[in-house]
């Protein structure tokens, strides 16, 4: 009767401490890999449930470079309309007109201040550059040289879309509903917007890209609302974050202890009954089995919260449409749609995964499906031509060889660690590939400062500088440790080694 007594009193002690340890387990403010991929679900969800306020397309008014410049390019608004030249800058524009072969904007817009031309070519306003040298559209300085109402009125329905933005602000004259959305938005929304970032937002708007210099924008308090009922929050400060997407800070809201006791209170008392039947050694293995479980599932039903096979079926029919047009589209554009189709095919390929680990009895958080690449230098070259817009070089091994990893979570850590360099590091960058025994090493080097000296030291810091989508650095050393590899920080300079095992055909077979 003692001894039935002890074990029940110790169940009961055991039950209350699993309960303070599993709460104090689900209260830390680090995220994983399942927020980052819940939140990237809960914003695919967002789209569908919530009407947007608006559906912005800057394609349509702003379709170059130099259109773009009329949006985040500074401006010098003056109100004075006094922009005759003195006698000296009319002689020297004079000058420049009969000494050289070739008369730019500015020096033709000089020639017709000073009178030494009669009239500009018809197209003058409407062709680039569109900002004079003096901070300002040539269109809105010529508006304020015409003194008639009527003039300007016609002048303004015909150049607007040629001034700078807060020039039009400056007149109240936006000609469209695009400008008018524009106009009120702060100027780091504005270089956001033209920079491509995926998400931001602003004190009423937030903002989910959906194409080239496309946005899908909604009610910012109708998007705070959304993820408070999924647990999270967001801001732009640089505290408590989980991870930043961005200059996005996301925080998980904290759980009260009460709440978080009276779910858990069944699942508790009911391994108290299997405690009292067990042995000490099978209730530690059921529990360990159990919570392995519960995570893995976790991790799989967030990912499939929402339906994803239909949208991006439909999205796969879609693509093979536009690749009929293809051949009559500027190669910049098809370019962009061959962008957009690999982004689907890698989300139908991210879905396929997330549905075989709910079908599979594996106990890991993550399910690897190891290949054996065959040649290690073609694999990396294949990442890096997807940043051959930056400042990268790939040091091919001498002699290629070939591991024995899963491509898909290989590539996602390889992809990581370089756009962790690419934004807080300092070009060059390098990418090497080395063998020493039977390790395999690849490295991602560039030349900035870190103050870590190994990667446990990295690993202990709460980071909340991330600005992408990436995974961060202890959801890239946790996958490495999966493959049974392992991931090394070495400074000066600051050099990430992902270290995996060589594979030899002749071993295996």
């Amino acid at each position: 009767m003692k001894l039935d007594f002890f074990l029940f009193l110790f169940a009961l002690m055991l039950a209350f401490l699993t309960g303070n340890i599993t709460y104090s387990i689900k209260a830390k403010r680090q995220g994983g890999l399942s927020d980052l991929q819940k939140i990237q679900n809960l914003h695919l969800e967002m789209q569908e449930e919530i009407a947007p306020y608006k559906r912005l397309d800057l394609n349509i008014e702003y379709p170059t470079q130099e259109h773009l410049k009329l949006l985040t390019e500074k401006t010098n608004i003056t109100k004075s309309n006094n922009l005759i030249l003195d006698s000296t800058e009319c002689l020297r524009t004079k000058l420049n007109q009969i000494s050289s072969s070739f008369i730019n904007k500015e020096t033709l817009w000089m020639g017709f201040l000073c009178n030494q031309i009669e009239s500009l070519p018809a197209n003058f306003f409407k062709t680039p550059p569109y900002i004079s040298t003096k901070g300002q559209s040539f269109a809105f300085m010529r508006l304020k040289l015409l003194r008639n109402q009527l003039r300007r009125i016609k002048w303004l329905e015909r150049n607007a879309q040629f001034m700078h933005i807060q020039e039009l602000k400056s007149l109240h004259w936006p000609t469209s509903s695009t400008q008018r959305f524009l106009i009120n938005l702060p100027i780091t929304a504005l270089n956001d917007l033209i920079k491509g970032e995926n998400v931001f937002y602003t004190p009423d708007y937030y903002f989910i890209k959906n194409g080239k210099l496309k946005y899908f924008v909604l009610e910012n308090k109708k998007v705070e609302r959304f993820f408070a009922r999924s647990g999270y929050s967001y801001d732009n400060t640089n505290k408590g974050c989980i991870f930043k997407i961005n200059s996005i800070c996301w925080k998980k809201k904290q759980q009260n202890i009460q709440s978080f006791l009276s779910e858990s209170i069944v699942v508790l008392f009911i391994g108290t009954i299997i405690i009292l039947s067990l042995t000490a050694n099978s209730f530690f293995s059921r529990l360990k089995r159990k919570k392995l479980d519960e995570e893995r599932k976790k991790h799989a039903l967030r990912v499939l919260t929402h339906e994803l096979r239909t949208p991006i079926a439909a999205l796969i029919v879609h693509g093979h449409n536009l690749q009929n047009y293809l051949e009559g589209l500027p190669e910049d554009v098809q370019v962009e749609i061959l962008k957009i189709e690999s982004q689907i095919y890698r989300l139908k390929h991210l879905a396929e995964k997330s549905q075989g680990y709910l079908q599979t009895n594996d106990q890991k958080l993550i399910h690897l499906n190891p290949v054996v690449i065959s040649s290690l230098n073609d694999f990396i070259y294949e990442i890096c031509v997807e940043y051959t817009d930056k400042e990268i070089t790939f040091n091919e091994a001498p002699e290629d060889m070939a591991i024995k990893a899963d491509p898909y979570w290989l590539k996602l850590c390889i992809t990581n660690l370089i756009e962790n360099a690419i934004r807080y590091g300092k070009a060059p960058i390098v990418i090497k590939i080395g063998q020493e025994h039977n390790q395999i090493n690849i490295d991602v080097i560039d030349q900035g400062l870190i103050e870590f000296k190994n990667i446990k030291d990295l690993l202990k810091t709460n980071h909340t500088n991330s600005k992408g989508l990436g995974m961060g650095m202890n959801i890239v050393d946790k996958t490495i440790s999966e493959m049974k590899g392992k991931l090394i920080l070495m400074p000066n300079p600051t050099t990430f080694r992902i270290q995996l095992a060589s594979y030899r055909e002749e071993e295996h077979e």
